[in-house]
């Protein structure tokens, strides 16, 4: 039995939405080792886990707690990282010429390609067989979403950087938008 008293090293928030062996809008929250991992009776897996990962510290444990999940369950894992791929408008004067933006956004998702492949080569190192997606999206959340949608995934992780107050409301939220719209599962590592 894990120690409740201890302070905080790790959380982890798991919203459940919809039809799920967590219940209808269940969130729960694991304040201790991912080994400890709480499931409801009769639960089997999640069939295909899917990570948002960005390079960041907190997606580099997304990954790693991912990882762990997928050995556990025998479940497929998916790295899906989200680039830009919205075009600067253009409000040139009618004699100018219209910009070259084609080597900007190849350049993006050179970028783009190598974070998905850092990602990839982590849950490799980890002795995880992955999958990658890289989505080129105008809406990271939207982009995530449908993509779990379309994969059938039976769980999101993802990390946050920790942004609250002010900040989180002007910024907006990855791991605040699936966690609210998300019809799976959303394990935020933190």
């Amino acid at each position: 039995m894990p120690n409740l008293r201890r302070p905080i090293k790790d959380s982890y928030t798991i919203s459940s939405v919809g039809n799920h062996p967590w219940g209808q809008g269940v969130r729960l929250i694991i304040e201790f080792a991912p080994s400890a991992f709480v499931t409801s009776p009769g639960f089997v897996g999640f069939g295909k886990i899917m990570v948002a990962f960005d390079g960041s510290r907190d997606s580099v444990k997304a990954i790693e707690l991912g990882c762990s999940l997928a050995e556990k369950y025998a479940s497929t894992l998916i790295i899906v990282h989200v680039y830009s791929s919205a075009l600067p408008p253009y409000t040139g004067v009618a004699p100018m010429p219209v910009p070259e933006f084609e080597g900007v956004i190849a350049a993006s998702k050179e970028r783009a390609r190598n974070v998905l492949n850092q990602g990839i080569e982590l849950a490799s190192s980890r002795g995880v067989k992955a999958k990658g997606e890289l989505i080129g999206a105008g809406s990271t959340v939207q982009a995530i979403l449908e993509f779990a949608v379309s994969e059938k995934a039976g769980l999101i992780v993802v990390g946050t950087r920790g942004m609250t107050g002010f900040k989180k409301l002007i910024l907006g939220s990855v791991s605040s938008g699936l966690v609210s719209h998300s019809e799976c599962p959303v394990l935020v590592v933190r």
